[in-house]
């Protein structure tokens, strides 16, 4: 992802969209793609690579792909590098899901550039690859089942930690917060009494979350045990070994 010449604006990007206080991770998950762009497409010409050769999936491996001269300043970017680069990506096997995350990523990096050094935005009115919705697989209530009937590691540490992962499986079942939301919990944030809890979402939103009497005991039972442990002061609702 060495962006050469390309480097310092991705950088002046970044910096933006932490004054604007977007997460590390968007930060990251931006200047990443438009590097990547950067460095394997534009600065090469968009000629294929080791990659390319070992992963095309295109029916017709001998098929030309789009080259062109390499692109060194980013007021030439025009649409055909940033279409070729989608092509590309595609011919890899990416699917549709991740050509759409890259797209955006690099249409909010052009719509930045177009402001900031008031030239044309080659991603205007460009349109994003369609993605067609998947069904999202999720476990069945048997699967749960044999996952929290697993026996733990023998000796109180195996106890303990079957304690702690019951507590969040139980959690994860009733609530459906993603893995992020769950592991930043604070111990303050879980109310087993009234049996919600607080999650942090993306972008900082806040919600509450119900859970089951039966996830609440678990829960209970896991804070007790947690409350022997040489890091409970810590703010942190899941503490490892």
């Amino acid at each position: 992802m060495a962006a050469g010449p390309l480097k310092p604006h991705v950088d002046s990007f970044v910096l933006t969209l932490r004054a604007a206080g977007r997460s590390e991770r968007t930060a990251t998950m931006y200047s990443e793609a438009v590097r990547w762009f950067a460095a394997e497409h534009l600065l090469t010409g968009g000629r294929p690579s080791d990659i390319d050769v070992r992963y095309d999936t295109a029916p017709d491996k001998s098929a030309d792909m789009v080259t062109f001269e390499p692109v060194r300043d980013w007021e030439l970017v025009a649409r055909v590098h940033i279409r070729s680069w989608l092509v590309r990506l595609r011919r890899r096997g990416h699917k549709d899901s991740y050509l759409n995350n890259q797209f955006r990523c690099l249409q909010q990096f052009f719509k930045w550039l177009a402001e900031e050094e008031e030239i044309p935005n080659p991603m205007r009115k460009l349109k994003p690859p369609t993605v067609v919705p998947e069904p999202v697989p999720v476990f069945e209530k048997d699967a749960t089942k044999r996952i929290l009937e697993m026996p733990g590691t023998r000796g109180a540490r195996g106890k303990a930690c079957k304690v702690r992962d019951t507590a969040i499986i139980m959690l994860l079942r009733d609530t459906g917060m993603r893995r992020q939301e769950l592991a930043g919990l604070t111990v303050d944030d879980v109310s087993v009494a009234d049996r919600r809890a607080l999650v942090t979402g993306k972008g900082g939103k806040r919600r509450f979350v119900k859970f089951t009497f039966e996830t609440a005991k678990a829960l209970d039972r896991y804070l007790r045990q947690r409350a022997k442990h040489s890091h409970a002061h810590l703010p942190h609702l899941w503490l490892a070994q």
